[in-house]
């Protein structure tokens, strides 16, 4: 969800936290993954409050708390892994494995221009929510004249058949406008 792109780990921050939101989550006991490269335990799980779940849902969503510790020679890639509960083994999750450090979304609304998320540097990776319905965040970044910037938009929702591995329903959208109008 929030943070499922990793960073690889360095020595000195092995440790990442990882929230997974859902329903029947609730009591889980374990993980199941396949993958040696990471090492991935349960800290803390408990409802949400209903004020975050945005009133989309007659039962309050399910938070699960995630230590996940990436080896250091662990590849950058998709990593999936489930999530054991007393109800039963969750769908298919993923967590990214990135090269380049993973920036939360500052708190705050990114609606506008004038709110945008400054990029201090490129390559640059971002991992935010999207918390209600046609919510848009903008981000700030220069780029040269003769500079390649490549842009991408990752969901961290199941495939349900949807192209780009993306669920159904969900279509993420950039846009790219100039400062000085375009």
């Amino acid at each position: 969800d929030e943070a499922r792109h990793l960073r690889r780990a360095a020595d000195d921050h092995p440790l990442v936290g990882v929230v997974v939101r859902g329903n029947g989550l609730r009591g889980a006991t374990s993980v199941f993954l396949q993958d040696t490269s990471l090492a991935i335990a349960i800290e803390a799980t408990e409802a949400e409050p209903p004020a975050e779940s945005g009133g989309r849902s007659k039962t309050p969503f399910d938070r699960v708390r995630l230590r996940v510790e990436v080896a250091s020679d662990a590849r950058t890639g998709r990593y999936p892994f489930r999530i054991v509960t007393p109800q039963g083994i969750s769908n298919a999750l993923v967590l990214d494995v990135s090269e380049h450090p993973v920036v939360a979304e500052p708190d705050g609304s990114h609606d506008d221009p004038e709110t945008a998320i400054a990029v201090a540097g490129i390559p640059a990776v971002f991992a935010g929510r999207i918390a209600r319905r046609g919510e848009t965040d903008y981000y700030a970044l220069e780029a040269k004249a003769g500079d390649t910037v490549t842009f991408e938009a990752i969901s961290g929702l199941p495939s349900i058949g949807g192209p780009g591995g993306n669920a159904q329903g969900f279509d993420p959208q950039l846009q790219i406008f100039e400062q000085a109008g375009s």
